[in-house]
C-alpha cells in the first residue's frame, strides 16, 4: 500500500477517526454526520479496493478516509459484504494500527452479514489484539477488538463457540481484572456476558478461567455499570450448581438484589431468578431477608413482565418456603399478586401461585387470607380461575387450621353450586375439595346444610371418574356419620358407597 505526503504529518483526516471510533464504543450507534467527499466515489473507492483485495489503487489517507466514510454514513449492505470478507480479514491483519482499528470497526458493523469461514479466519486475529498496546489517536486497538468480539458472540451459538475455543474467555478475564480503564472494563464484561448466556461450554470455560471470583470483585464496583453488569453475570453462572454456594455470600446478594432494581426487564428477570437459585441455601434467604431482597421481587412481581412476574414470583416463594420469613413476605403484599398470577392464564403461573399459597398458608393469618382471595375467584373468575382455585382449597383443606377459615370465608355454598358446574376440569376440583372437607365435622355439618348430599348422589352419575371417586369419597364420609345416614338412605335406599384406593369404584348391597 503507497504511503503520501500527508501521513507522516497528519495520519488521519483531522479527528475525525477517533472521533467515529469513540462515538461507535460509547454509543454503539453509526454517525450521521458524514466526512468531507462525495459519497458516491467514497463507495466507488471502497467497492473497488474490496473487490481487487489490495489497496494499492489509492494512498493510505485516501483508504482510511473511505473506509470511515462508509462506517459513518451506513453504507455497508448485505451485497457489499460478500465481497468485503476478504478486505475485513486482511484490515485486521495488517501491521498498522490505525488500518486495524477500521478493520475492527468494520468487522464489528458487519459481523452479521460476513461469511462464517471469514469470521473463523478473524477470530485467531482478534483474540491477539485483546493484548496490543493503545493507538496514539486516544483509542486503544484493544477496545474494538472487544467490540468486535462482542458482535460477533451476538451472532449465535456457532460463533460463541468459535470465540470460546480461540480463549476470548480469559483474554476477556484479563482485560477486567488488569485494566483501570472502566470503559473498557464495561466493553469486556458485555462481551463476557454475550459469550456466557446462553452456552454451557462457555459457562465451564469462565468459571475454570477464575471468572467467578473476577466478577464477584466487582460487583461492588463505584462505577455503576461495571456493578451491574458484574451482577448479570453472576446471575448467569448461578445457575451452575457447582458455584452456588461459592457465589453465596452478601456482596453477591446485594449486587443481584440492586440488579432486579435496574436495566432492561430481561436483566432484572435474570437477577431475580439467580437469586431464587441462591435462595436454596438457607443462610442466603436470611440475607434477602436483611437486605431488603423481598421488597424488590415484590417490585418486579407487580411491575415486570410476564416473565420476570413469573421467576420473581418463583424467586419469592422459595425465600417464603422459611417459616420465619412467611409475615414479611405476605405482609410486604404477595398474596394479592399471587392471586394476580393466578388469574393471569399462564398454566406456569397457575402452578407457581399454588405452590406459594401451600407454603404462605401455614400461617394461619395468612390462610385466612388466601382463602378470602380464593372464593372471591370462584365468585366472580373466569371458569380456568375457578378451577385453580378450588385446587388450591383442596390443597389448603388438608392443613387442619385452614378448614375452619373455609367456612368463615363463605366457600361452602359456593363449592356447592360449583358442583353443577359444565366444565369437568372444574367439577373434578371442586369435588376433590369438597371430598376433603368432610373429613372435618365442621365442615361435613355446613357442606350438609347447603344441599351437598343429594347433589354428590346425582353426580355418581357423572362421565368423570375422577368426579365419581371424589363423590365416592364425600359420600362414604357422610356414610360414615349417623348424623347423615338417615338422609342418605332416604336418598338413596338400599345403596352403599365404598371408596376403593384404585379407582374409586361404587358397589351395591342391600343394606347399610
Amino acid at each position: 500500500m503507497q504511503e503520501d505526503s500527508e501521513h507522516q504529518e497528519v495520519p488521519l483526516p483531522g479527528s475525525e477517526f477517533n472521533t467515529v471510533i469513540r462515538k461507535w464504543l460509547d454509543e454503539g450507534c453509526i454517525l450521521e454526520e458524514t466526512c468531507d467527499g462525495h459519497y458516491a466515489k467514497v463507495r466507488a473507492a471502497f467497492v473497488s479496493a474490496s473487490n481487487d483485495g489490495v489497496f494499492d489503487r489509492f494512498t493510505r489517507r485516501q483508504f482510511m478516509k473511505a473506509g470511515l466514510e462508509m462506517a459513518m454514513k451506513d453504507g455497508f449492505d448485505e451485497s457489499l459484504t460478500a465481497d468485503c470478507d476478504l478486505l475485513l480479514v486482511q484490515m485486521i491483519n495488517f501491521e498498522d494500527p490505525a488500518m486495524q482499528m477500521l478493520g475492527c470497526l468494520l468487522l464489528a458493523k458487519l459481523a452479521n452479514f460476513i461469511t462464517e469461514d471469514s469470521i473463523q479466519d478473524a477470530i485467531p486475529t482478534l483474540i491477539k489484539l485483546l493484548n496490543v498496546d493503545s493507538f496514539p489517536c486516544g483509542v486503544s486497538v484493544k477496545e474494538v477488538s472487544v467490540l468486535a468480539v462482542k458482535r460477533i458472540a451476538k451472532r449465535g451459538a456457532s460463533a460463541r463457540l468459535m470465540l470460546g475455543n480461540a480463549g476470548a474467555i480469559s483474554s476477556l478475564l484479563s482485560l477486567v481484572s488488569q485494566q483501570s480503564i472502566e470503559k473498557l472494563q464495561i466493553l469486556a464484561l458485555q462481551a463476557l456476558k454475550e459469550l456466557i448466556l446462553s452456552d454451557n461450554c462457555n459457562q465451564e470455560r469462565f468459571t475454570q478461567a477464575g471468572g467467578v471470583q473476577a466478577v464477584l470483585n466487582f460487583v461492588n464496583s463505584s462505577c455503576t455499570k461495571v456493578r451491574y453488569l458484574s451482577a448479570e453475570l453472576v446471575g448467569i453462572i448461578a445457575r451452575l450448581s457447582d458455584v452456588r454456594r461459592e457465589i453465596a455470600n452478601r456482596s453477591a446478594v446485594s449486587s443481584l438484589i440492586e440488579a432486579m432494581r435496574t436495566g432492561s426487564m430481561a436483566s432484572r428477570a435474570r437477577a431475580a431468578h439467580a437469586l431464587g437459585l441462591l435462595a436454596f441455601v438457607k443462610r442466603v434467604r436470611r440475607l434477602i431477608v436483611e437486605m431488603d431482597g423481598i421488597p424488590a421481587l415484590i417490585d418486579l412481581l407487580r411491575d415486570g413482565d410476564e416473565t420476570a412476574r413469573l421467576v420473581a414470583g418463583n424467586s419469592l416463594g422459595i425465600v417464603a418456603a422459611c417459616v420465619d420469613h412467611l409475615w414479611q413476605v405476605a405482609q410486604a403484599g404477595a398474596i394479592p399478586l399471587y392471586i394476580d398470577l393466578l388469574e393471569g392464564g399462564n398454566p406456569h403461573g397457575k402452578d407457581i401461585a399454588e405452590d406459594a399459597f401451600c407454603v404462605l398458608a401455614v400461617s394461619e393469618e395468612n390462610a385466612l387470607s388466601i382463602i378470602e382471595h380464593l372464593v372471591q375467584i370462584l365468585c366472580h373468575g373466569t371458569v380456568e380461575s375457578k378451577a385453580a382455585a378450588a385446587d388450591i382449597i383442596w390443597d389448603l383443606s388438608s392443613y387442619r387450621h385452614s378448614t375452619s377459615f373455609v367456612v368463615a370465608a363463605g366457600a361452602i355454598p359456593v363449592l356447592v353450586e360449583l358442583l353443577k358446574a359444565e366444565n369437568e376440569d372444574l367439577r373434578e376440583n371442586v369435588s376433590g375439595a369438597i371430598a376433603q372437607l368432610t373429613y372435618n365435622d365442621d365442615d361435613r355439618q355446613a357442606l350438609a346444610e347447603a344441599g351437598v348430599i343429594p347433589i354428590l348422589v346425582e353426580l355418581l352419575q357423572d362421565s368423570s371418574t375422577e368426579v365419581k371417586a371424589n363423590v365416592a369419597e364425600a359420600l362414604n364420609s357422610f356414610a360414615e356419620d349417623p348424623s347423615y345416614r338417615s338422609e342418605l338412605v332416604s336418598i338413596a335406599p338400599g345403596i352403599v358407597i365404598t371408596q376403593r384406593l384404585a379407582g374409586g369404584d361404587i358397589e351395591e348391597s342391600d343394606h347399610f
